[in-house]
């Protein structure tokens, strides 16, 4: 007796559906191979899966990474902090065909709960074919293959547009000039120059970061290589270029000392150290019974774009340099993450406290 053909197709079906599903660290959304041959699609995802666990682990160790940071300085560093998260899940939205065998992976972390939907942020993963084998780079190094070069002493540009040399010698001096103020060698590193803040996350890959919104202009140094991103559409990032030194004097660098002698030195968003603390008088002239202790912990913002934490650290830290010199720098600087420590040094040094803190910095804006 022949068995009827629709019994064997749901015979087959049925053994079909039986098969185990591969399930991925990662969502995956429906049009994501969209054009994609079957083998390499596959392949990718298995990749792209390695790669998501191991962000969870340590990727520096991974297999699938293959770059050399030192190069260029383009890392996972910012996308690696925020992709370790777990209350957002990633979601290959698209893999973007980026020249011959070569894809833009666009990851999507989203978290979705009883608030509602969040997103975190989308993140471009270059991933490049070598060897039969897909390897994953930095969006960053991706885009630098758009970029050009030039070296000016100890710093490297790399940029889009124009470029102007005279202002690029002028970072140059300034570089020097720290590094005989922190009695270091030149830090040699990688500067990054963007239009803005927008254009700065763009260029380390992503296409959308609440970050990129929050101001027009903005800079960052990279924790694991010797660059800085400069968001200001400038050859000329002094605030940045002290954090290259002050990283190198102790391991646990006070926050409020570090952004102080940053801004002591080279200002914040385009506003001097003198404009700023001119900017700090007369907001806490119209507010008298402020607390300005309160004010620097929750880094309170004049106007939207002065930092009381920046400009206040920065007034400290010029008392602390005019009695003590750099070692007294130094010496706060290394006070530890807390408040707590960096007022025991100020205390130690300059008399400051968090019971006179508010009479002390009123004295020093005045005599400033």
């Amino acid at each position: 007796m022949k068995t009827p053909v629709f019994v064997l197709l749901l015979l087959l079906y049925k053994i079909g559906c039986s098969q185990p599903v591969k399930k991925y660290s990662f969502e995956i959304n429906p049009m994501a191979l969209y054009g994609i041959e079957q083998t390499t699609g596959k392949m990718l995802l298995e990749r792209l899966d390695t790669f998501v666990l191991d962000m969870k682990r340590d990727i520096s160790r991974s297999a699938v990474i293959r770059y050399d940071p030192a190069h260029d300085g383009y890392d996972f560093s910012f996308f690696y902090g925020a992709g370790r998260n777990d209350y957002y899940k990633p979601l290959l939205l698209i893999a973007e065909k980026a020249g011959t065998g070569n894809y833009l992976i666009k990851l999507a972390y989203i978290r979705n709960d009883s608030a509602g939907m969040k997103m975190q942020f989308i993140y471009n993963l270059y991933a490049k074919k070598e060897n039969g084998l897909f390897f994953f780079y930095p969006g960053l190094y991706y885009n630098t293959l758009q970029m050009k070069t030039h070296t000016e002493g100890n710093i490297r540009y790399r940029y889009k547009g124009n470029l102007n040399i005279a202002r690029c010698k002028e970072m140059n001096a300034i570089n020097n000039q720290l590094a005989a103020r922190f009695k270091m060698e030149p830090v040699k590193f990688v500067y990054y120059k963007f239009k803005n803040a927008k254009e700065l996350f763009n260029g380390l890959g992503f296409d959308y970061i609440y970050n990129m919104y929050l101001d027009t202009t903005g800079g960052m140094r990279s924790n694991a290589t010797e660059a800085v991103y400069c968001g200001n559409d400038s050859e000329v990032y002094t605030h940045e270029i002290v954090h290259l030194y002050t990283d190198k004097i102790c391991n646990n660098v006070n926050s409020f000392a570090n952004e102080g002698i940053a801004t002591l030195f080279g200002g914040s968003g385009n506003i001097s150290y003198a404009s700023g603390v001119k900017m700090i008088a007369k907001y806490l002239s119209e507010k008298p019974g402020i607390n300005i202790l309160e004010a620097l912990l929750n880094d309170t913002q004049i106007d939207g774009k002065l930092s009381m934490k920046y400009f206040i650290g920065a007034l400290i830290c010029k008392k602390v340099k005019d009695k003590f010199g750099m070692e007294g720098i130094k010496k706060l600087l290394c006070s530890g993450h807390s408040v707590d420590g960096f007022l025991k040094v100020t205390h130690e040094l300059i008399g400051l406290s968090k019971e006179n803190f508010n009479e002390y910095i009123l004295k020093a804006i005045k005599e400033n």
